[in-house]
């Protein structure tokens, strides 16, 4: 009858309902889970020029830094005084002919003393025309008795965007554009330890 009927086909329209849902959830739980990429080790990137052969100055510094461009400097640097300035370089041979080069600059500069913030630093490195830098102006410094030495405390530096097309000393250079590496991007340096300048004090 009728009413037999309607019923019937309420059932089987149910019954199908629920088998295709049986159906979709077994698709959906059989599916292999597709595997998360790999997160990237910022610090397995490094620039070709680095890291640099192990510094061999002869001196009492132990200035650490570590990052693409890691090496432990012992040898003395190059310090100047100048107005209210008190700046202390090294550089050092990279692979290839390229140069490494720490920079410190203690601002407001009248003696030993401890001197907080802002004060300048940079880690850089030039390859040929580019050059990387990792820079910080947010850090404390301290200059030892006699201003013999400068010593950081885990300084963190930033990268900045590369340098292309670049000429003259790290110093004092000229550039036609930037570049964008994000190995570069996404790594981190820290300066950390005692740097002795050369001559007992800096140059005035």
């Amino acid at each position: 009858n009728r009413r037999a009927t309607t019923v019937a086909i309420t059932a089987l329209m149910t019954f199908g309902a629920a088998m295709i849902l049986n159906v979709v959830a077994g698709s959906c739980l059989a599916r292999p889970a597709l595997a998360a990429a790999p997160a990237r080790s910022a610090g397995a990137w490094h620039p070709a020029a680095c890291p640099p052969p192990p510094d061999n100055g002869k001196g009492p510094s132990t200035m650490k830094i570590t990052g693409p461009c890691a090496i432990d400097i012992t040898g003395e640097a190059t310090c100047e005084a100048e107005f209210d300035d008190m700046t202390a370089i090294v550089t050092r041979k990279a692979k290839n002919g390229a140069e490494l080069m720490l920079f410190i600059n203690v601002e407001r500069y009248a003696g030993a003393g401890t001197y907080k913030a802002p004060n300048d630093i940079f880690v850089g490195l030039k390859d040929k025309t580019t050059m990387y830098r990792w820079a910080s102006n947010d850090f404390e410094a301290t200059i030892g008795p006699g201003s013999r030495f400068v010593t950081l405390n885990n300084v963190k530096l930033e990268p900045e965007l590369p340098l292309i097309k670049c000429t003259g000393p790290q110093t004092n250079y000229q550039c036609d554009d930037r570049g964008n590496d994000p190995g570069h991007m996404a790594s981190i340096t820290t300066v950390s330890g005692t740097l002795y300048c050369k001559g007992g004090g800096p140059k005035k």
